[in-house]
């Protein structure tokens, strides 16, 4: 059995008190753990993980099944005995946090972020110092693997209204409303590769001053916010609660390569950074900015 998580992580690492617990092992140590007392025991994350709880206490196991990312990594402490319980070392925590840093719709985004920063900062490794964490490393991200939006594409296919939300303004109009440059100009038209109506280059966003390359991740935030949340079901989140889901999804899911990687660097610059984009948006209809999506 084999222990992770924030109580596997060297204290001073921490900023909070460790709440839970979380195990790795199979699933005959599972139904070795004493269970005495518990109040309750139930799978989750599609019978991957088993959850014991006493009280406030939580356990989380996930259990090692044949063939999954969990079940390799335990094959690096085959000589463990009956009841006994490996801790997981500095550089298996932060491969560990590399492989959540990405996760779709994570409730953990910016706990994952702190810890993951912290790990880094005290010099942990990668998949390990001799590279032994490197076959569940790319398991993991397998497992976890999610489409990402095409962005080589045209407008018209890339911003298609319907599905589950009916757009009801011009995606490009929302953009201009929430600009944050001098000249009223959406940030991410400073670096988009000519001849593409939404992919983005290297290049020109490095060439870019970071002003620029900070607001287009606020500004693509803003707008996430307005067609996912506050348009469709107005009133039912804060601005800010909006605004802050729709940067980690940002961060995370809706982007990919580069750019989501200086995003997610970049998410505290950014958080801080909200504008009043709610407001934004409305002086936008109220001026003639923000025009009807095409049907």
């Amino acid at each position: 059995m084999l222990l992770i998580g924030s109580r596997a992580m060297p204290r001073h690492l921490l900023d909070r008190e460790p709440l839970d617990w979380d195990f790795i092992c199979t699933w005959e140590e599972f139904e070795a753990v004493g269970k005495d007392g518990a109040t309750e025991c139930y799978p989750t994350n599609g019978g991957n993980t088993m959850v014991l709880k006493w009280g406030p206490q939580i356990r989380e196991y996930e259990i090692a099944w044949p063939g999954s990312s969990a079940s390799i990594l335990l094959d690096h402490w085959t000589d463990r005995n009956e009841g006994w319980i490996a801790f997981a070392d500095i550089d298996l925590l932060f491969t560990l946090k590399a492989t959540h840093r990405f996760r779709k719709d994570s409730p953990h985004f910016e706990k994952t972020r702190r810890d993951y920063l912290a790990l880094e900062a005290a010099g942990a490794v990668l998949c390990g110092r001799e590279g032994q964490y490197r076959e569940f490393y790319d398991a993991r991200c397998a497992e976890y693997k999610h489409a990402h939006p095409k962005l080589n594409v045209k407008k018209s296919e890339f911003f298609v209204p319907g599905g589950d939300l009916q757009y009801v303004y011009d995606h490009d109009s929302i953009h201009v409303s929430v600009a944050l440059g001098p000249d009223s100009r959406p940030a991410y038209t400073y670096f988009k590769r000519p001849g593409s109506e939404v992919m983005c280059d290297r290049q020109l966003f490095e060439a870019s001053p970071p002003e620029t390359q900070l607001n287009s991740v606020i500004e693509e935030a803003c707008v996430l916010a307005l067609e996912r949340s506050q348009i469709p079901f107005p009133g039912r989140w804060s601005p800010a609660r909006s605004y802050r889901v729709a940067l980690q999804k940002v961060a995370s899911s809706i982007s990919s390569g580069w750019w989501r990687e200086f995003s997610w660097l970049h998410y505290d610059e950014a958080l801080a950074g909200m504008p009043d984009y709610v407001g934004m948006f409305r002086s936008g209809i109220e001026n003639g900015t923000v025009k009807l999506a095409a049907h």
